[in-house]
């Protein structure tokens, strides 16, 4: 990822300290459907409903097509 931005292995690690990179069995878990934060379909949820609430926008997003676990799932194979 360091070689897009042009910057080595040891400098983009530096700015990923704090975060996680998810292994194939959390990208499954997170993409089975819920309704709280540890599904992103459930995170999709509320945050569309803070965007409603904030008037970011003023008609729901609904569930967006872009949420599709096919690639999650056949990697995890």
């Amino acid at each position: 990822m360091g070689a897009r931005v042009g910057l080595s292995g040891a400098e983009y690690g530096k700015l990923l300290k704090g975060t996680f990179i998810l292994g194939k069995a959390e990208n499954v878990a997170h993409f089975k459907k819920g309704t709280d934060l540890t599904s992103v379909y459930g995170s999709n949820k509320i945050v569309d409903k803070f965007n409603l609430d904030y008037e970011v926008y003023k008609e729901t997003q609904g569930q967006p097509s872009y949420l599709d676990p096919s690639l999650v799932l056949e990697l995890a194979k």
